[in-house]
């Protein structure tokens, strides 16, 4: 799992190899890093990339922020507190959503102004189609941890940083939802970063599982009374980003009749009712069309939505 930052020199020139001819000395790289420079290949992305894209549109970072606030609530204590262990260890701290943008950092001033340079900063996009091999992309990519060491990286202008990554998955049904990774600069380099960053990602889970354990008490209260009321109908309760809480035995029954491909298990999840969510992003199912929509609401808020379905008794 963990570079070798001895292999440094070896690893440009095979790197140089590599984006002359895709030929290269197969026992030096690391399977991780060869996954990744081959999909750089396919990407036709320009190796000589000295930053990452960015999105400076502050509207754009703000909605952004919007649309992942609950990622953002549960990362923003942890990423404080590992702010203060990296005091004076030039390395920062970053939580980055699924497509590799980058939505918020913590690290010294200093710090933050040299990854500037290649926008390892709020609003940086480090997916790998368009910032190549990197430890966020990467992760995100391979859906696992990742540390990546100077010339590991594959764009000429990212290789005198050392970065290391894990995934943050979504309680409810793993999606994937971003990443956390610690970054500095090669000479900076130290081998629990990866370590750090796990750590990190695995307490961030931990929020969002307390957060969203506490949102479907909130959903399950505020419908108890519904499911004594409607006891002819199949009803689906979901939360407000649209995954399933509850179903009662005549939902099946409804969603066989209408021929809908939901699948009732713990783990589903309707993104046409995630009420966060973009209308323009959301596709609506044909089963979703006909039935009543209820908003489910506790202390003035919408917490979910009651699906109501007609049986055909």
């Amino acid at each position: 799992m963990l570079s070798n930052p001895l292999q440094h020199n070896q690893l440009l020139a095979a790197w140089e190899r590599f984006v002359l001819d895709q030929d290269y000395p197969t026992n030096l790289i690391r399977p991780v890093v060869e996954d990744s420079w081959r999909r750089c290949h396919q990407f036709e992305l320009d190796p000589e990339l000295h930053h990452a894209p960015i999105v400076s549109d502050k509207g754009q970072l703000e909605y952004s922020h919007y649309l992942h606030s609950d990622l953002l609530n549960a990362a923003r204590p942890i990423l404080e507190r590992a702010k203060e262990h990296l005091y004076r260890s030039d390395s920062l701290i970053l939580l980055a959503d699924a497509g590799g943008m980058i939505l918020d950092v913590k690290a010294d001033p200093h710090v933050i102004t040299s990854a500037g340079n290649i926008n390892l900063i709020e609003g940086g996009v480090w997916s790998e189609v368009v910032a190549g091999t990197n430890a966020i992309g990467t992760a995100l990519a391979a859906a696992e941890p990742v540390q990546l060491y100077g010339a590991e990286h594959f764009c000429a202008g990212i290789k005198h940083w050392t970065c290391s990554a894990d995934i943050i998955r979504d309680p409810h049904d793993g999606m994937i939802l971003g990443a956390v990774d610690l970054s500095g600069l090669t000479d900076s380099y130290q081998s629990n970063a990866l370590a750090f960053a796990i750590m990190a990602t695995r307490l961030i889970e931990a929020n969002l599982a307390s957060d969203y354990f506490r949102s479907r008490e909130q959903v399950i209260d505020a419908t108890k009374n519904m499911f004594d009321g409607w006891k002819n109908e199949g009803l689906l309760v979901f939360d407000r980003r649209g995954r399933l809480v509850k179903a009662n035995q005549l939902a099946h029954q409804a969603l066989e009749e209408l021929g809908a491909d939901l699948i009732l298990t713990p783990q589903c999840r309707v993104t046409a009712l995630d009420l966060d969510a973009p209308v323009s992003s959301t596709h609506t199912p044909e089963w979703l069309d006909t039935p009543l929509r209820l908003p489910i609401n506790l202390k003035n808020r919408e917490v979910g939505t009651l699906i109501v379905l007609s049986v055909h008794h």
